[in-house]
């Protein structure tokens, strides 16, 4: 049973990828899932933005891949990096056109038709059961950030 709820997940994943991507393509920019994680977890910690090390806690990816996916969306216009002050390491935000992407341009309407199926009451099921594999997947690897905008 296990190894088919993994594949399960899997292919769901594999799916809503590809329907996103399709969407994403529309919009004729160079975007992709994980830069567009990056964009709207910056659109979450608001004008304060955030650590090249907490994004990419937060978002469980690897530094090295992260500063990559970061640096191209600079260069794109859709992110400024902040100089720290002192100690304070250099943080990441959204520029308008980051903020005018995440809020008006990408609709987000791949993943609500891969969704609708599901009932309201399905939905809320689907996270819960979600968040606790997430969390218990935390607890086994070690793994314990939680951003600031969270807490």
């Amino acid at each position: 049973m296990h190894i088919s709820l993994s594949y399960a997940m899997d292919d769901a994943d594999s799916l809503l990828n590809r329907a996103r991507q399709a969407e994403y393509d529309a919009l004729d920019v160079d975007l992709n899932w994980p830069k567009m994680k990056l964009i709207a977890t910056l659109a979450e910690a608001g004008d304060e933005g955030m650590s090249l090390t907490d994004l990419a806690k937060c978002c469980l990816r690897e530094l090295s891949t992260v500063s990559s996916l970061l640096s191209k969306l600079e260069r794109a216009g859709f992110v400024a990096r902040t100089s720290g002050k002192k100690r304070e390491r250099c943080r990441f935000l959204l520029t308008e056109q980051g903020r005018d992407l995440f809020s008006n341009r990408v609709r987000h309407t791949s993943s609500g038709m891969f969704f609708d199926t599901l009932s309201e009451e399905e939905q809320s099921e689907l996270l819960a059961l979600l968040q606790k594999l997430i969390a218990n997947g935390k607890e086994m690897l070690g793994i314990d950030f939680i951003p600031k905008f969270l807490q």
